[in-house]
């Protein structure tokens, strides 16, 4: 997987379960456009949508199957429910998971509390960016019934 020096700012997460203390990263800068994958591996890519034409081909795919059952309201927040599913798997075999969803860093466990330090502490990291050689491999029937089962798993269609 390709990857890239990254501006990122230092987030301290604790564990709920297991009071595990650990950080992670969310992206800094000039975010708008670009999206932070993420695993409960703690593995993490990034989806740049003004380089990588994938994106606008999952977004045609959503809006036009949302709006045949009247749910064109649903679109953004659906789109980044289902956009790892166009995406290679991380190297843990996990999807990457597009809505912001933090796990902890050492168990993956879901349950956690998470903040910035105070004043922000920024860091470079090289940081993953998404592939799409399956997604590539694909017939336009197979990524619409693909993108139509992830909508269906994510409910956003019955």
């Amino acid at each position: 997987m390709p990857s890239r020096p990254t501006k990122v700012i230092r987030w301290n997460v604790t564990c709920e379960d297991h009071g595990h203390q650990a950080i992670t990263y969310v992206l800094a800068g000039d975010t708008y456009g670009r999206l932070l994958g993420t695993t409960p591996h703690h593995e993490l890519a990034e989806f740049n949508s003004w380089e990588d034409p994938v994106f606008d081909e999952v977004g045609e795919l959503v809006d036009e199957l949302l709006r045949r059952v009247g749910r064109e309201s649903w679109a953004a927040e659906c789109f980044q429910r289902i956009l790892g599913v166009a995406c290679d798997p991380a190297p843990s075999g996990h999807l990457y998971d597009f809505t912001g969803k933090i796990w902890c860093p050492i168990c993956g466990s879901p349950n956690v509390h998470y903040r910035p330090d105070d004043p922000f502490q920024f860091e470079v990291i090289e940081l993953a960016h998404v592939t799409h050689q399956e997604w590539r491999r694909l017939s336009e029937a197979e990524k619409r019934v693909r993108i139509r089962e992830a909508l269906q798993e994510a409910g956003c269609l019955p």
